[in-house]
Parts: structure tokens; sequence; C-alpha cells
């Protein structure tokens, strides 16, 4: 059993998260979330997005602890973190959910692809919404949704094996990570 790399995006969580089950009964398990430059610094983000990330992640990395998984936080471009943490503890597959976001995270999402074709690494990219990316046909959509909504909920893992040496970042925020103050406002 070979090391599995969960790659969280938006799902900050360990209920109905398949991607971690399937990796957590497949072997030792780096549970990685990528504060990335392109996406951090988007111009649909702000910096109280990335406050709320944090929040998540410490829910998260207690809940992961709970169970004797880690939380591993990077910093960097993608795939880019990807070939220095595989370089540094290989890992034989990544899984995640798809995420659907932006043209930004797409076209990030298609390096990644190339990236696990070119190094050999499985990509267990798991759906979670009713969109569907490289759908050829709206043909049968409802059905193949209507399908995906219905399937039971994933229980979290009992039990998550961590990885060991793996090397760890703290809590990043809007200062660490060059980013101005919110724009947001209060209504």
């Amino acid at each position: 059993m070979g090391t599995q790399l969960v790659w969280l995006k938006r799902d900050l969580r360990i209920e109905d998260h398949a991607p971690l089950a399937e990796a957590a009964a497949a072997g030792p398990c780096v549970v990685l979330y990528v504060y990335e430059p392109e996406v951090v610094a988007h111009s649909h983000a702000d910096p109280a997005h990335l406050a709320f990330v944090n929040q998540s992640l410490a829910e998260l990395e207690r809940r992961l602890e709970e169970r004797g998984g880690r939380l591993t936080r990077l910093h960097g471009e993608l795939p880019g973190v990807f070939d220095r943490l595989h370089h540094e503890h290989p890992f034989e597959a990544i899984w995640s959910h798809e995420e659907t976001g932006n043209d930004t995270t797409y076209q990030r999402d298609r390096r990644v692809r190339r990236w696990c074709r070119q190094r050999g690494v499985a990509w267990h990219e798991r759906r979670q919404t009713g969109v569907v990316r490289r759908l050829p046909s709206r043909d049968g959509w409802a059905r193949r949704w209507h399908r995906l909504m219905n399937q039971p909920i994933v229980e979290p893992p009992e039990r998550i094996t961590p990885a060991d040496g793996v090397r760890r970042l703290g809590e990043q925020t809007a200062a660490d990570l060059g980013l101005p103050a919110t724009t947001m406002t209060r209504a």
C-alpha cells in the first residue's frame, strides 16, 4: 500500500468525502490543502474568503487528528507543489473532488492532469455536483444527476493513517500571502 494524496480544494470536510474515505482505505495519506497564489490573489477572491478557509481548515484539522490523521498545508502553484512533494515523498495516487470553479481552477486542473499522466500518478477525481465537465451531450444528464444526488452519504473513515515525515506549513494569513486587507463590506 503506497502513499495516497488527498487534495482538498473547496471540500474542507470529512463527512460525505468519498476521496478521503477511499484514500484512507488504500493506504497512508497526505491530506493536503495548497494555498495557491493564482487562486487566493484572483480578482474574484478576497482575504475574507481566506479567513473562512482558515477557519474551516482549523476545524478539519481537529477532526482529522481525532482519527489519527494530519492536515498538511503547503503554498505554491500547482502542479509544482505536487512535483516537489512527490520527489520528497512519492505518492501513488491523488484523490480529490472535481471542482467547478472559474477558468483559473479549470486550467490548473488541466495542468495537474497532464502532470499526473507524465509521472504515472493515478488521479481519482470524484464528482460531487451536477456539473459535468467535458460533457459531449446533455442527453441523459438528468438521469445521471438523479443517480449522483441519490447516492448514500459517505461516512468518514474511522482511522486515517498519516504518511510520515511530510513537512507542513501552519495557517497562512492574508498578510503572509501578501494580500491586501479585505475589500468586502458588511451589509
